[in-house]
């Protein structure tokens, strides 16, 4: 995304993820993109409003099901602490108990960027 007189625009994200790998992969990923750059990452909800209000990314990628505090949960609250940042909510076939079409209204309530189905292998 260049921008006018200013080279091009490098997105800030932040991640939150609780399965180690993901998040470091993640991290990996968007650090290798030349207009994006990982600002921060966390491993469960309440990390990821810290870190997200701290750094104020332009994104924050978040998984739908971290413990303590879930990746919906983030983004409504963040929709009031930080209304310029948006989420894109890695999601399954369900968000604990919650079938995935009444997750995915929820989702878009708080005003995600976007949602990630996310599936297993073989699945």
């Amino acid at each position: 995304m260049p921008t006018a007189g200013r080279g091009p625009k490098v997105i800030r994200v932040v991640v939150a993820e609780d399965h180690p790998s993901i998040r470091e992969n993640l991290r990996y990923v968007l650090d290798a993109e030349r207009d994006m750059v990982c600002v921060g990452v966390a491993r469960d909800g309440h990390e990821a409003l810290d870190v997200t209000i701290q750094e104020l990314p332009d994104v924050l990628v978040i998984d739908a099901e971290l413990r303590d505090l879930d990746g919906i949960d983030v983004a409504l609250r963040l929709r009031r602490l930080a209304p310029a940042v948006r989420a894109v909510i890695g999601i399954g076939a369900q968000l604990n108990d919650t079938p995935l079409p009444v997750a995915v209204a929820v989702a878009m309530a708080a005003v995600t960027l976007g949602l990630l189905r996310r599936t297993s292998a073989g699945r």
